[in-house]
């Protein structure tokens, strides 16, 4: 969050977090504003798949609790290597389609938000 004018609002519209590491649970996830798209990898070393299960977790307390939620969803990508929407290699089919549908994600989320 940003003040302008005295009033407190967000610095972006919407967020797309694919294979998000460093996060810190719950911190990171128990005061978000704005909508946000999430892409995990399956096989990812470096952020566990377990950690999808822990955001969720958050989730469904806030909504026990009443809390107002930003609109998220969450897929996961299969091999899903740490880096698939980034580095994943073309010439391999299942982390081509990695790189392919996370950039649909993307789109499709920003195009949905902005």
């Amino acid at each position: 969050m940003i003040e302008i004018d005295g009033v407190k609002v967000p610095l972006v519209d919407a967020v797309v977090a694919l294979h998000p590491s460093n996060l810190t649970i719950p911190g990171d996830f128990e005061a978000l504003v704005v909508p946000i798209s999430y892409g995990w990898g399956l096989e990812d070393t470096a952020v566990k798949i377990e950690q999808k299960g822990k955001v969720e977790e958050i989730e469904a307390k806030a909504k026990e609790a009443r809390r107002k939620l930003p609109e998220m969803e969450h897929k996961v990508y299969k091999p899903g290597q740490h880096g698939f929407a980034v580095r994943g290699n073309p010439d391999d089919l299942l982390e081509r389609a990695c790189l392919e549908d996370s950039v649909t994600q993307v789109l499709n989320w920003f195009g949905q938000w902005l």
